[in-house]
């Protein structure tokens, strides 16, 4: 049992560095020209949100960008009613977007046998990584038994 424990603890703690940095943007925060220079930052480290692909990284830039020149120095409290609903909705995408990513960027470690082995390897990837890598095995099983490839035949003939 406590060893059950300990390796959720280090499992957690291979997780966490992906979310250190993930925070929601909020344009009601006195100075948003700071948050959007954090965002940007973070967009840009390379490991918060690798997988945030580029047309979703496009997305969010261009959101934060539409949402700076709407409050132009201005207070989320001074714009009236048609632009603080137009910022809402810009902050609300860029939240789901941002959420997403983080989830899909997550480091996911876990300790696995390679084929033909007995010993067990650490194997870390993203969970977006995993994700493809499992779709990717069912994709190739299902390739295969179409073309009447069952478990005892080889590909290969």
């Amino acid at each position: 049992m406590k060893k059950l424990m300990l390796m959720v603890v280090l499992a957690g703690g291979f997780a966490a560095p992906a979310f250190a940095q993930h925070a929601p943007v909020d344009a009601r925060k006195p100075d948003f020209a700071a948050e959007h220079a954090r965002v940007k930052a973070v967009l840009a480290d390379g490991e918060t949100y690798v997988e945030l692909n580029g047309g979703h990284r496009t997305e969010v830039l261009r959101l934060l960008d539409g949402m700076q020149q709407q409050l132009a120095g201005r207070s989320f409290s001074q714009l009236d009613d048609g632009t603080r609903t137009q910022v809402l909705e810009s902050q609300s995408r860029v939240n789901a977007l941002l959420d997403q990513a983080a989830r899909d960027s997550r480091q996911v470690c876990r300790r696995e046998r390679s084929v033909g082995s007995n010993f067990r390897e650490l194997q870390c990837m993203t969970a977006a990584e995993r994700t493809r890598q499992r779709q990717g095995g069912r994709d190739g099983w299902e390739q295969a038994t179409r073309r009447g490839a069952g478990p005892t035949q080889s590909l290969g003939n």
